[in-house]
């Protein structure tokens, strides 16, 4: 699981393009803490889970290549 605040995922998904469909409201924040939230419980089922607004790409894919060799996965 690749956590992230609402804040920031809006901020990546308006970026470059058009807007989400689900972010195309007065409030894409607020739509954003909502989606979170509501699949919170079906991420949370994830064996790990990475801050990905720690560090930048190359960081965070190091972690994963990390976490890939201690655990075998």
């Amino acid at each position: 699981w690749l956590r992230v605040s609402a804040e920031e995922a809006v901020r990546r998904a308006t970026q470059e393009g058009p807007t989400r469909p689900l972010l195309a409201v007065e409030d894409p924040v607020a739509r954003a803490e909502e989606l979170l939230s509501a699949r919170e419980g079906w991420y949370g089922k994830a064996q790990h889970s990475l801050d990905s607004q720690a560090g930048g790409p190359e960081e965070l894919a190091e972690k994963i290549v990390e976490l890939i060799q201690e655990t075998g996965l």
